[in-house]
């Protein structure tokens, strides 16, 4: 895109004053091209006029009527409503406005509109509420029955605002929109030129006009992505490998002597693992595998082979219970073998920080357990082989170099416990070789899942009651914090408040939430895998990862209001033990579609199925949240509607990666890709 006008603030657009633009940064909207490429979430298709007698309730369409009565100012809990009643030669409808004074000075018996709205049957009347209105004119009907796109907006910023800034800056800026796709490769992949695309996604003159300007824009991001991705783990697999390590007697004797069975797909996994860091070339590898597949073996058994062959190993993880727990279970299995684990946190006192510090710096310490802070630290190494990061935090060129001032550029082992289909993979995790663990330890216990409702709820607490005097624990997971009077649902205060004052007075409970210190969080916790506390309330902030064997009973209240692939995680949390499992899922929702998402957890207890079975249902927005969980600005294309446009891209961008260079090739199109993504790859994406 050119750097004239595109670069510019929206400041030089009339009408936009400090209001205006306060409320467009809200948006994120800052220059021209930012307002440019901000996209439709939704479109009206006004071109379908009817007249009034064929209305249906239902219908979303316009129609023309001429204002035949007027009724002002009926109030109703304090609230404005007006009445109007238009009319063609069909017929006549009543049409409803809250609080629009306005249009006491716009609606005149006699005078003609063309409507669009949503019919609806209210009291037995057919009415359209709040419809969009454009003066009638025979001359211009061409322009008022089109297609209208619909934004997303925030307070103050209504739709017309922002359709009529689009459209004064859309004919004079889209001259300076470059394109940067080869017209070959369009011509090939029978793609529109980008001044289309744009121009009609805001605008479009038919549903074919849309339809081709979506695919389009729908392609670039895949495509773009997607070469950003490869360009990540071409140069990956070039760099030389200064590691190499050899398989260990120490590491293969360690495998023999572990007092359980590996699983297939671990063994697996583990010779990914270890032949990467024999090769030529460094390790950039994710493992992915369901709740309690056995991921952390594998980390320790790439980590004791890494000290094995004189390099230190870092394990980072999210939260310092987890760092905590893992400097456990290293500590006792691997101490034996005479290896070193030291554990850095933030709560540790500075004489002790200092001495650890002093003895990673010689080599007195070989692995390295703490949270992501690490890297910040004051921590320089003697000689880093391996770094063994979560699945909340991308590993980017950003921290390689950081750990390179500190003492190496190590292995890097990405580990994920979200199950996600292959495809979506590819999206997330492109630049990374992939290892799957898609079956379970044969000792890990199948999760019974039972879907109750309100009524049984005393029958569930007496359940409950007889658990905790065996000696189990119980997590209760509610949606929301604090009681809201907007929402009828189970909050984690009002509910523990409950069970300490009524329910089970006689017991331990504690509440943990995401709106307490860090801190108090890990001391709770703390004392709930020591087994002080029968009944954790929670919200969804229940560490992921932390091993508590002796909960064998997860409650998850308002359960509808969960995805499938939160309720897996939250049911993964229980099951660690050697006593049977159970997870309890309370929901009031009665309808067919809640019915059916619940029946899929009492279903399986695979992962993997759970995420495909949630995609489909909810599409990627949702499964991810708003922030689709780190997707670096996929402003337009839906992973799960466009998985065709994204396999063809995936191919495309093999293709063009496998001629070799190609910035000498496309220049304009490897500008595009630094511009949009690789930056962003490169210095490393939070995902979260």
């Amino acid at each position: 895109m050119s750097e004239s006008i595109l670069n510019k603030s929206i400041e030089i657009i009339k009408g936009i004053g400090a209001i205006r633009l306060k409320q467009f940064r809200v948006l994120g909207i800052r220059n021209i091209g930012d307002l440019i490429t901000y996209y439709p979430r939704a479109y009206e298709d006004r071109t379908v006029i009817k007249k009034i007698s064929d209305l249906i309730e239902g219908d979303n369409c316009s129609f023309i009527g001429t204002v035949s009565s007027f009724e002002r100012d009926v109030r109703i809990r304090k609230m404005a409503l007006y009445k109007v009643k238009v009319k063609d030669n069909t017929s006549q409808i009543t049409l409803v406005f809250f609080n629009q004074h306005y249009i006491r000075n716009v609606f005149f018996v006699g005078k003609t509109f063309v409507f669009y709205g949503k019919v609806e049957k209210k009291r037995g009347m057919i009415v359209v509420e709040n419809p969009s209105f454009t003066e009638y004119s025979k001359n211009k009907l061409n322009d008022i029955a089109c297609i209208v796109p619909v934004y997303s907006s925030t307070y103050g910023l209504s739709q017309n605002v922002i359709r009529s800034t689009v459209e004064k800056v859309l004919s004079k800026s889209i001259a300076s929109v470059e394109e940067f796709m080869p017209k070959s490769l369009r011509d090939e992949l029978g793609l529109v030129p980008i001044d289309y695309a744009i121009k009609n996604i805001h605008m479009p003159k038919t549903r074919e006009y849309f339809v081709k300007a979506r695919k389009r824009l729908v392609f670039d991001e895949f495509f773009l992505l997607q070469l950003a991705l490869f360009s990540i783990k071409r140069d990956n697999d070039i760099k030389n490998n200064d590691m190499k390590m050899d398989i260990k007697d120490e590491c293969k004797e360690f495998i023999t002597n572990l007092p359980f069975n590996l699983t297939n797909a671990q063994k697996r996994t583990i010779r990914e693992v270890l032949s990467n860091m024999k090769s030529d070339k460094m390790m950039n590898r994710l493992i992915q595998g369901d709740v309690g597949c056995g991921k952390t073996i594998v980390a320790i058994i790439a980590l004791l082979n890494v000290v094995k062959n004189g390099y230190q190993g870092i394990m980072l993880a999210p939260t310092e219970i987890l760092a905590k727990q893992h400097y456990e279970t290293l500590t006792n299995m691997l101490s034996p073998l005479g290896v070193e684990v030291g554990l850095v946190v933030g709560r540790m006192k500075k004489r002790e920080k200092r001495r650890i510090q002093d003895r990673v710096m010689v080599g007195q310490v070989d692995i390295v357990v703490g949270t992501h802070a690490i890297l910040q630290e004051d921590i320089v190494f003697d000689k880093v082989g391996l770094v063994i990061t979560d699945e909340q935090h991308r590993f980017g060129v950003q921290q390689r170099a950081t750990l390179g001032k500190k003492g190496g550029t190590p292995h890097v082992l990405a580990m994920s416990a979200t199950p996600i289909p292959r495809t979506l993979s590819l999206i997330l995790y492109g630049d990374l070789d992939i290892s799957l663990i898609d079956e379970l330890p044969p000792e890990r216990k199948t999760v019974k899942t039972l879907v109750i409702s309100d009524d049984k709820r005393e029958r569930m607490n007496n359940f409950i009651r007889e658990k905790v005097k065996e000696g189990r624990q119980v997590y209760i997971v509610c949606p929301l914090v604090d009681d809201s009077e907007k929402q009828d649902l189970e909050s984690a205060k009002g509910l523990s408040k409950r069970l300490m004052e009524h329910d089970f007075r006689d017991l331990s409970i504690a509440l943990i939430h995401g709106k307490m210190r860090a801190n108090e969080k890990s001391e709770i916790m703390q004392r709930f895998k020591d087994g002080d506390i029968d009944i954790l309330v929670s919200t969804t902030v229940i560490e992921v990862g932390v091993n508590v064997p002796n909960a064998s009973i997860m409650v998850i209240e308002n359960a509808e209001r969960f995805g499938l692939s939160t309720l897996h995680q939250l049911r993964g949390r229980v099951g660690r033990g050697d006593k049977e499992a159970f997870c309890v899922l309370i929901t009031q929702n009665g309808s067919c579609d809640n019915k059916k998402r619940m029946d899929i957890m009492k279903e399986t207890s695979d992962g993997f199925v759970v995420a495909q079975k949630d995609l489909e249902l909810r599409g990627i927005g949702d499964f991810f949240g708003t922030r689709q969980h780190g997707l670096p600005d996929l402003k337009i294309a839906d992973i799960y509607k466009d998985i065709e446009i994204l396999k063809k891209a995936q191919i495309v961008a093999q293709k063009i990666m496998d001629q070799g260079s190609v910035m000498d090739k496309y220049p304009k199109l490897m500008e595009e890709v630094q511009k949009r993504f690789l930056r962003k790859l490169n210095e490393g994406i939070i995902l979260n």
